[in-house]
């Protein structure tokens, strides 16, 4: 039997059942799939902190719920699955498209300005001089 999740062992294994069960066992933390995981809400909570910052800074608007509502799932299911990769790409990535929701790029900013400018909207900054 294995000494970690008491599988039966097979072929010339001697006290492990898999790499995992190993890995386990030398680093003392759980590996293997049927091991259950402590219940920690670290992602979660950061998730939801960088959430509320953003909305605090108007980044953030009712356009953007799709967005806020996956971010905060894959931070949950982050917690709830730390061991799944494929789960942190997911996460990593749509923390990358929330953070750029909305971002100071003064390029674009500068940009939008002249145009209003052009087309003469009542709102539009004052350019140039003379």
């Amino acid at each position: 039997m294995c000494e970690v999740c008491a599988a039966p062992l097979q072929g010339r294994a001697q006290r492990w059942c898999s790499e995992r069960c190993r890995m386990q066992a030398r680093h003392g933390f759980p590996l293997h799939p049927t091991t259950p995981l402590p219940s920690s809400t670290v992602q979660a909570d950061a998730a939801a902190v960088t959430v509320a910052a953003m909305r605090e800074m108007g980044r953030l608007g009712a356009a953007d719920t799709a967005l806020v509502d996956a971010f905060l799932g894959l931070a949950e299911a982050c917690d709830t699955k730390p061991l799944d990769a494929a789960l942190w790409h997911q996460y990593m990535a749509t923390e990358r498209d929330l953070r750029a929701v909305g971002g100071a790029d003064a390029d674009a900013d500068a940009a939008d300005a002249f145009l209003r400018y052009l087309r003469g909207d009542d709102d539009a900054p004052p350019f140039g001089g003379a």
